[in-house]
């Protein structure tokens, strides 16, 4: 499926702005903090570095634009270099609803938010939470036992059709038996079929 984008089940990466701040063990070793390290695309990682503002809004339009014209939905993971729940003082509030209104417009793709603070998201995006676009898919980071049994509770009161999990890294059992049917978990075949029941995958396996 990847296009223009690394990671296997999304066509395309977005970053509306990059950095983040370490919140949990899936964090430990950050992909995106080391690629920062190298690349110097914002000015330090982590709470007391600003996040940067990033120029690539307009390949939305592109992508939009192709997939209308191939008939297809592309889909778009927002954001492999920050978090869209992150609540930093740097992170101006235009930007996100910056992002929101891109969301609206770009009716071709699905935008696959994935943020490891979905109780973040009904403060910092009350536009989304009044009507929430068939287009935006809202997961959240389960390395474990215990951030499954917190997070997901949170993930599951936002109002968006499609909600989804992400077991990469996987650190530990993780039981979703508790898991409403029908929430898509990582790869699964179909938006209906959901895995249940216990799961547990050495670290890099999860595709």
């Amino acid at each position: 499926m990847a296009e223009n984008s690394n990671i296997e089940w999304c066509h395309h990466t977005y970053n509306p702005w990059i950095g983040c701040t370490k919140v949990s063990p899936a964090c430990d070793h950050c992909y995106a903090e080391t690629q920062n390290n190298h690349r110097k695309w914002a000015e330090g990682w982590g709470p007391h570095a600003a996040r940067k503002r990033t120029k690539t809004r307009s390949n939305l339009r592109i992508w939009d634009k192709k997939a209308k014209e191939l008939g297809v939905r592309y889909r778009v993971f927002c954001a492999s270099l920050a978090d869209i729940g992150d609540n930093h003082r740097s992170i101006d509030p235009i930007w996100r609803r910056q992002l929101v209104g891109d969301i609206r417009q770009y009716t071709n793709l699905d935008i696959l938010l994935l943020t490891k603070r979905p109780q973040n998201i009904p403060t910092l995006y009350p536009d989304l939470m009044e009507d929430w676009p068939s287009n935006a898919w809202i997961g959240t980071t389960v390395e474990n036992q215990v951030e499954a049994d917190r997070r997901i509770p949170r993930l599951l009161k936002l109002p968006a059709p499609v909600r989804f999990a992400s077991v990469e890294p996987l650190l530990g059992p993780v039981d979703l038996t508790s898991l409403p049917y029908g929430m898509p978990i990582g790869n699964a075949p179909s938006y209906q079929d959901a895995l249940r029941g216990k799961i547990w995958m050495q670290e890099g396996s999860v595709t």
